[in-house]
């Protein structure tokens, strides 16, 4: 291996690394599944579960949670995108946050999973095209504190503090939607 390509892959794992380290310590995780059962194949649905591996509880906002919502998801929580890698539009509806914070608020308690079925088809725009591929992948807002709670800054991890504001991503899922 010459010199350049030793230099552009010692870049690569620095530009990596406290993404992995910060990933290995969340005691939070989402994963993406297909839907069971073999006669919603093709209609857009997903199964998204997520875990609390930690010994704290964890709070959720339940605006940003995929669950309980009778259609069109409310803000776009999901990253969609068709075989040729362009991103899907979000086509549902956004909610401001007016709500006082501790009535919206989800505990996710420790070693608590939380977990449902979520029809995307309300809320993207699948290009209708002649490959019905597509790519999935879901974003959690995790570490939400009320006034006079919020987490120490200089923690020095989410065991320590979990409700510390940050991103959980899933696993990117393969998804077949039949127009």
């Amino acid at each position: 291996m010459n010199t350049r390509w030793r230099w552009i892959f010692s870049i690569w794992l620095l530009l990596l690394w406290p993404e992995s380290a910060t990933a290995a310590t969340d005691p939070v995780s989402v994963v993406l599944s297909p839907v069971a059962d073999p006669a919603a194949a093709g209609e857009g649905r997903v199964v998204v579960t997520i875990r609390n591996d930690g010994d704290a509880p964890v709070n959720l906002h339940h605006f940003l949670l995929p669950f309980g919502w009778p259609e069109s998801l409310p803000n776009n929580q999901f990253e969609v995108r068709g075989s040729d890698g362009k991103e899907q539009a979000y086509i549902g509806y956004w909610v401001a946050f007016a709500a006082p914070l501790s009535e919206v608020l989800v505990p996710l308690g420790a070693h608590q999973t939380l977990s449902g079925t979520v029809d995307l088809r309300y809320s993207y725009a699948f290009d209708k095209h002649d490959d019905p591929h597509y790519t999935v992948r879901y974003r959690l807002a995790v570490g939400f504190a009320e006034e006079g709670q919020q987490p120490d800054p200089k923690s020095p991890d989410y065991a320590t503090d979990p409700n510390r504001s940050r991103d959980v991503f899933s696993n990117v899922l393969r998804l077949t939607v039949q127009p």
